[in-house]
């Protein structure tokens, strides 16, 4: 009689644990916060917001507006994208109270992402356990062996990948899931400050607003490399 080996990496009970774990949060959270949840994960690889490097275009840029205006020749832009949407409502239309409302709606949208994400990676996190008891569950109801001489291989295969599929079920929740929701709940918060404080310094750099001539050419924008 052979022996059978126990081996904790089982390609089957992976596949079913992360398949169940994706198909479960999308149809619980919604596919299109499922989707958020993979593009801030893939935000989250990125470098932190740098906030020298976009101080330093503002203060370019509030040069070039204190010298030649708000329609100045050239503009350059923050390398972050929501700031350098916000400062080009500005640069567009020369109103103040447009600028803090293209913020507002750039704020209120950046929030609401980072929470659709780190809710569903929550949701993932709650749910991943429930797969790994289902793949559990999968792999115990194959005990029935098709011969008497298979009784024992077949039994050591379903009861090992029912102990392994359990145990991805609880790693991916309290490994994966659960830590990318934290990090990513930190990391727009983070980024989310460093805008702030750099929005705030601008405001306060920005010349007495005065009336638009109409015979100024438009800002040509340029963005930064």
């Amino acid at each position: 009689m052979g022996t059978v080996g126990f081996s904790l990496i089982n390609p089957e009970a992976a596949v079913l644990v992360l398949g169940g774990t994706i198909v479960a949060s999308g149809l619980a959270h919604g596919w299109g916060n499922l989707w958020t949840a993979f593009r801030e994960l893939r935000d989250l690889a990125r470098e932190p917001l740098d906030e020298a490097t976009n101080r330093a275009a503002l203060a370019r840029l509030v040069y070039a507006i204190n010298r030649q205006g708000r329609f100045a020749a050239q503009a350059p832009l923050p390398p972050d994208p929501a700031l350098a949407e916000v400062i080009t409502a500005y640069l567009r239309l020369g109103d103040v109270t447009a600028m803090k409302k293209q913020w507002r709606t750039q704020r209120i949208a950046s929030g609401a992402a980072h929470r659709a994400a780190a809710a569903t990676w929550r949701r993932a996190g709650e749910l991943a356990p429930v797969a790994g008891l289902a793949t559990t569950l999968y792999a115990i109801a194959g005990l029935a062996p098709t011969g008497d001489e298979t009784l024992v291989a077949t039994t050591a295969t379903a009861v090992a990948t029912a102990v392994v599929s359990t145990l991805y079920g609880l790693l991916l929740a309290h490994l994966i899931c659960l830590p990318l929701a934290g990090a990513i709940e930190r990391k727009g918060q983070a980024d989310q400050a460093v805008r702030t404080k750099l929005m705030r310094w601008f405001q306060n750099q920005l010349p007495p607003a005065c009336p638009k001539d109409p015979r100024q050419s438009p800002t040509r924008l340029v963005h930064a490399a």
